[in-house]
């Protein structure tokens, strides 16, 4: 998940977007979703989150992405 509009290329609309909650008890809106670009790394089903203060990044996907 990324504030960063920028580093996605073809950005969809959520058909139903929805809300993230954050360790810190923030309510973040999740609005699109796209493949975005990262440290010269492609993530795939990267959410756009206009509210996020940080990134957040699932080691999880990244291991089976093969990053």
């Amino acid at each position: 998940m990324t504030s960063h509009g920028e580093w996605f290329r073809n950005i969809k609309d959520l058909k139903t977007p929805g809300f993230v909650e954050t360790g810190d008890n923030t309510t973040n809106w999740q609005s699109a979703i796209d493949h975005a670009r990262w440290a010269n790394k492609v993530l795939e089903r990267c959410t756009s989150c206009p509210t996020i203060t940080k990134k957040l990044v699932s080691i999880g996907q990244m291991v089976e992405q093969r990053l």
